[in-house]
């Protein structure tokens, strides 16, 4: 428990490990510490971590289950890229942006927003078959391009009540090899007033938006 950082690539590659317990003192794990730890199953980090690095834990191919820090306020790029077993990820209240790619490739991952989101990067879900619904936050406003490209399930998107803006690229798919399909039907809510740029630029599949009245 005298351990308070995790450095780069630490235990990269540790094929057997099945287990981590402690870091009741660590504040910060470096990038790819724990990248390609294929027997790793669930990981539990405390709350005394604010800090975790890109592709921490890219390509742990049995991980199922994450809890992520209440005093993090943000998922870093690649964090569980390739992660195709992960299933539930459970967010701090903290946590207001998720960095490109953090989820790409989770095939099994079923999650919701954190409801202070503010900012998603580019690919964050790209191919995350296994989500069906997700609601938008009001907090939403910074969004890359193809975070929901390829999500072939996802046919029910649903906005948090009083919602204004929806934000620019929030549904674009950034080219013919990478596009939101799963999106059928819209209903723009009530209170929005702005939709912005390529919002829903290339979703081949959408046949009908209701709503927008104001």
């Amino acid at each position: 428990e005298t351990v308070t950082t995790i450095g780069e690539y630490a235990f990269y590659n540790c094929k057997n490990l099945t287990t981590v317990t402690g870091m009741k003192n660590v504040t910060e794990i470096g990038d790819y510490a724990f990248y390609n730890c294929d027997q790793l199953t669930s990981v539990f980090i405390p709350d005394s971590v604010t800090s975790v690095g890109s592709a921490c834990f890219r390509s742990c191919d049995n991980l199922t289950y994450v809890k992520l820090p209440q005093n993090m306020n943000g998922v870093s790029p690649l964090m569980f890229y390739e992660c195709k077993k992960l299933e539930t990820v459970v967010f701090g209240m903290n946590v207001t942006w998720i960095g490109g790619s953090a989820f790409e490739d989770c095939s099994q991952l079923k999650v919701d927003l954190p409801g202070n989101i503010e900012k998603i990067g580019r690919r964050t879900f790209m191919n995350c078959k296994s989500l069906t619904e997700i609601t938008i936050p009001k907090s939403l406003t910074d969004c890359g391009y193809d975070i929901f490209s390829g999500c072939s399930n996802l046919k029910t998107i649903k906005f948090e009540k009083g919602i204004t803006t929806i934000p620019e690229n929030l549904f674009w798919g950034h080219s013919d090899d990478s596009w939101f399909d799963g999106l059928e039907e819209i209903d723009i809510p009530e209170t929005v007033t702005t939709i912005g740029e390529y919002a829903f630029y290339n979703c081949k599949n959408l046949t009908t938006v209701t709503g927008m009245k104001n």
